[in-house]
């Protein structure tokens, strides 16, 4: 597919605020003045939005235009889950609280800047993440990420949408004195149990180094985005160690914290037991938390989407190709 004068499908989650959305369809109009390329503005209302993207990337993909997703990770990522094994690519405008996934592309946070790296952008096979068949592109975690993820939404429903504000948001929660899962882990490298208050599967080096995980004495260096997701198991911990953890996330300097345990792999089943007792649990994926049945299943997948990558980038992401075992 040819995508130099493709035409662009940008799709906007207006739910998130109406001034907001203004200033975000302003600034694409600013961005896309003098292309001469076609494009369209969609606005995702409150309500049946995964129909509504399901339907519009069928129309993208018909009409071989690109798919453009103006928002965070989690609407990134609910765009992104409808092309698996589609021939469209998809573009991604960052308007979210962290934007990890845009950010590893090389994609500026200016809005007007990033629908002209769209313009010079070219298709790129990425490995994504997939856990019971539903797709990552950044994270998926359960036990104590999915609370802060619930507890952060409520902060910035009252407070507003900021990176300090969810750091707020996640000591309240450290505060609830979280519960350990007693988990077990099967995969490339074998079984183990564990009791756990926090797993974290990451498919964004990004964020990793941010964290102070981008490679260490303790735990070596972090696999490129093609070569597998690492778990990130959380040590049992009383409260006052974590929010050690915590601020040690926060000054990116988690990499020699002998209260994380980091693999990497392929596939990977995790069961929390007694099983009679979590037959659902909650599962946060990309910042959208949701109940999925156990056990659930982990897997890496290279080449999984396309998505436009400025010229610029394209060079420190790394081709998808199988995993290595």
């Amino acid at each position: 597919m040819d995508t130099s004068q493709a035409p662009l499908f940008f799709i906007l989650n207006a739910a998130a605020g109406s001034q907001h959305a203004e200033a975000t369809i302003a600034a694409i109009k600013n961005g896309m003045a003098g292309s001469n390329r076609e494009y369209r503005l969609i606005t995702l209302e409150s309500g049946d939005t995964k129909r509504r993207i399901r339907a519009v990337v069928e129309e993208v993909c018909t009409a071989e235009a690109i798919v453009v997703a103006a928002g965070g990770d989690g609407t990134i990522s609910g765009v992104a889950q409808q092309l698996v094994n589609r021939p469209c690519p998809l573009g991604v405008l960052p308007q979210g609280t962290f934007n990890f996934f845009a950010r590893s592309l090389g994609m500026a946070e200016e809005t007007e800047e990033a629908v002209r790296q769209l313009l010079q952008s070219r298709p790129r096979p990425i490995q994504a993440g997939m856990v019971n068949g539903r797709l990552f592109l950044v994270n998926a975690s359960l036990g104590l990420h999915p609370q802060m993820l619930v507890d952060r939404e409520a902060f910035k429903t009252k407070l507003g949408r900021h990176r300090l504000v969810a750091m707020l948001a996640g000591l309240f929660t450290l505060a609830q004195r979280p519960h350990d899962l007693n988990l077990r882990l099967s995969g490339d490298s074998g079984e183990i149990s564990t009791k756990t208050p926090l797993l974290f599967v990451c498919n964004n080096p990004l964020q990793l180094e941010q964290l102070g995980l981008g490679g260490s004495r303790r735990h070596g260096p972090v696999p490129a985005l093609s070569h597998g997701l690492m778990a990130v198991v959380l040590k049992h911990a009383g409260s006052l160690q974590l929010y050690h953890l915590a601020l040690k996330g926060a000054l990116g300097s988690l990499g020699e914290d002998e209260h994380l345990s980091l693999s990497t792999f392929n596939h990977l089943t995790v069961q929390p037991r007694p099983r009679w007792r979590y037959r659902t649990v909650k599962v946060a994926l990309d910042g959208e938390v949701q109940r999925m049945r156990t056990p659930l299943f982990f897997e890496a997948v290279p080449g999984a989407i396309s998505v436009m990558t400025p010229p610029t980038a394209e060079s420190a992401i790394p081709p998808a190709q199988p995993a290595q075992p």
